[in-house]
């Protein structure tokens, strides 16, 4: 009996490190390329590369010395750089893109094909999957300010950020929360992720295997920052919840801790003379119509949703601060509707990232945000459904 579970137990273990050996010359999933950290919570692990597994597609994937998925750029500018930060998530992360289709990329690279008096233009990708506002807020203070910014740009994710914001909402431990307490904005004590979650994200294998599992179960999917939240309220997803017409004290109270973050941000930047705008992501539930959340969760059929809600909330916040606002549901909508053709995967697609490029490139112009730069039509793929200009606040 003995002999047959040692027999056992090395049979287990040779297998284990043969699925290692092939998942590693052969990678079936993305490689977790993040790392715990006290002031964040998460990091991507500085110069790591990996793969990038989903969404049908494989990118390799390379962080650069400060944890950053881009190049590298000095901390202090050469002269004559105009230096962009774009703060965000997974939308800014773009690990389903290469990094020179990215939005940030490509708008840096229309900026210096644009430019006429010398300017050279840089645009730093500070995007990580999972974080929300308060994560941002902090990478600004603590990374982002000493890269000495001349403008700061902020990607909100209209349908989770506002749960990333909450600890009540999100319910991950491990990650830097705000609370308004006494009428001020106060950062809420975490602790480090479990030991064993790191152990799992430095082997490809068990981290599969992880994976299989918890995704089965249905109830632990994401635990490892692999997806998006994936709890539910009466069957429904939870991120669904911030376009439900009737709100939660939580959400009530999320929101509120969104506008104080938004508004820190803001003044932060003003302290320092570093112009600030504020862009959306919208998702593929608000481009793209609510009937078929419908079809799959029915219960939405006896509830009001309001698919423009985040956006609205979001513009009278940056109404009320008097930050520059691009929202990019209409304008998304639109261009799909004329065209027949969708911008996302799950995240933007390949065209879903020329046509932010392109926004932004014509906001930033429009706004004075920029040097002022010879007008020039929209690319070529989108010349034939150019867009309304977005109102700002």
């Amino acid at each position: 009996m003995k002999k047959n579970l040692v027999l056992l137990l090395c049979s287990l273990f040779v297998s284990a490190l043969f699925g290692e050996a092939i998942l590693r010359l052969f990678p079936l999933n993305s490689d977790p390329l993040t790392q715990p950290d006290p002031v964040f919570g998460v990091t991507l692990i500085p110069n790591a590369k990996g793969w990038y597994v989903n969404e049908g597609t494989r990118i390799r994937i390379s962080i650069n010395s400060r944890g950053w998925r881009d190049h590298e750029y000095p901390d202090e500018k050469a002269p004559e750089t105009f230096r962009i930060l774009v703060l965000g998530d997974s939308f800014v992360e773009a690990t389903q893109m290469p990094l020179e289709k990215t939005f940030h990329k490509l708008l840096e690279q229309r900026l210096n094909d644009q430019s006429r008096d010398g300017s050279r233009y840089e645009v730093l990708n500070f995007g990580r999957q999972g974080q929300g506002t308060a994560q941002e807020y902090l990478e600004l203070k603590h990374q982002g300010l000493g890269l000495h910014p001349d403008l700061v740009l902020l990607c909100f994710c209209t349908s989770n950020d506002v749960v990333n914001n909450s600890r009540t909402l999100n319910g991950i431990p491990w990650m830097p929360y705000f609370a308004v307490q006494h009428d001020t904005l106060s950062l809420i004590s975490f602790h480090s992720p479990p030991t064993y979650r790191t152990i799992l994200r430095s082997s490809k294998f068990l981290y599969l295997l992880y994976k299989g599992i918890t995704v089965e179960a249905g109830s632990l999917s994401g635990f490892l920052g692999a997806g998006q939240n994936s709890m539910s309220v009466d069957g429904v997803p939870l991120d669904f919840y911030v376009y439900r017409n009737e709100e939660s004290p939580e959400w009530t109270a999320a929101w509120e801790v969104t506008k104080r973050l938004v508004g820190a941000i803001h003044r932060d930047l003003a302290d320092r003379d570093i112009p600030f705008m504020v862009f959306t992501t919208s998702s593929v539930l608000e481009v793209e119509g609510i009937d078929a959340a419908r079809r799959t969760y029915p219960v939405m059929n006896e509830r009001d949703w309001d698919l423009e809600k985040p956006t609205k909330r979001l513009a009278a916040i940056c109404q009320e601060y008097g930050i520059p606002f691009l929202p990019t549901f209409e304008l998304f909508r639109q261009y799909t509707a004329r065209t027949g053709r969708s911008l996302y995967v799950r995240h933007w697609n390949e065209e879903g990232h020329r046509m932010v490029a392109d926004l932004l490139y014509e906001t930033l112009h429009e706004e004075g945000l920029i040097p002022p730069a010879p007008s020039s039509p929209l690319s070529a793929a989108h010349r034939d459904s150019a867009l309304p200009s977005p109102k700002m606040p």
